[in-house]
């Protein structure tokens, strides 16, 4: 497909250039018969003002032709490698989405055969719906993801702003996520007095639970910090973890849809490319950023939201 389309712009690169001869050649035979004709030399100097004229009106719609040819073929190119590159992007997503809808429910499935089948004792029991509440809250957050996800395809994001408190938000996500990540440790760090926010709290809560999942997804050390802070009228919640540096190009990458990291890791862990996509979305319609800083081995994600007291 590639050497066809060379070979198209070839031909009509080729056709312009030949176009091109085809007229100076017809212009040049005009002009010597006219100049036969005429022996004025007022009329001879008119004959070559007008010859000129056409050559280089003759060069300048060579010139156009070639650049609009040139400049279509660079626009529709541009448009298809932009095509198949969505396109492979939404079948990974697929197949990815696939194989982690699978994971959980096969997870829950195997709890309740076990306890349906077998006599356990009640730490075995328990243990296994931990681990099924564990499995339907990762089935929740992906689901969650989807939706958010579906509705932000051409449409705005619709926000249901409350008023909430945005430091107690924090430790609960926190407690929740120490909880179902017990060989992690989790150090939150927040101020005496509590950061109120106005706000979707659903939304703002999805936003950081997907930024702490790829904490805790790429992290290659036992320890995630979190920090709440308020500055100039902003709130914000800063992720640290120990893992591969992003590298500088991929930092505005990572939140595109359906992106996933080039470093080995990223590729080798589990994942949709949707989380820091929704994140960016939400927290922008919040009119707040998230920033990233990647430097020794220390990724640190910072988001801010406005304070609407």
């Amino acid at each position: 497909m590639r050497w066809l389309s060379i070979g198209v712009i070839l031909y009509m690169i080729l056709g312009i250039i030949w176009w091109g001869f085809l007229l100076h050649s017809k212009n040049k035979r005009l002009y010597d018969l006219r100049l036969a004709i005429h022996t004025d030399a007022d009329r001879i100097e008119e004959i070559q003002k007008e010859r000129s004229r056409q050559n280089m009106m003759i060069i300048g719609e060579g010139i156009f032709l070639g650049f609009s040819l040139l400049l279509g073929v660079y626009i529709i190119n541009r448009s298809a490698l932009r095509e198949i590159t969505t396109t492979r992007q939404q079948n990974n997503f697929l197949l990815s989405v696939s194989h982690e809808l699978k994971s959980p429910i096969a997870a829950i499935k195997l709890a309740f055969q076990t306890l349906n089948k077998r006599k356990l004792t009640v730490k075995d029991q328990n243990d296994i719906i931990n681990s099924g509440i564990q499995d339907v809250n990762r089935l929740n957050k992906m689901v969650q993801n989807i939706l958010v996800s579906a509705k932000m395809d051409g449409t705005q994001l619709e926000l249901y702003e409350v008023s909430f408190n945005f430091t107690e938000l924090i430790q609960r996500l926190k407690d929740a996520y120490q909880s179902e990540f017990p060989e992690l440790t989790f150090r939150l760090h927040v101020p005496e007095k509590p950061i109120w926010l106005k706000g979707d709290q659903s939304n703002i809560q999805l936003a950081i639970n997907n930024v702490l999942d790829n904490a805790v997804k790429y992290s290659d050390h036992a320890e995630i910090e979190i920090r709440v802070y308020k500055e100039d009228e902003n709130a914000f919640c800063r992720i640290s973890n120990y893992g591969p540096a992003i590298q500088k190009m991929e930092r505005e990458l990572i939140y595109t849809k359906f992106y996933r990291g080039k470093n080995p890791m990223a590729q080798s862990k589990e994942g949709t490319g949707l989380g820091l996509y929704i994140s960016n979305q939400i927290i922008l319609a919040h009119r707040g950023k998230i920033e990233l800083k990647s430097t020794d081995g220390v990724n640190e994600f910072t988001i801010s939201i406005p304070i609407h007291e």
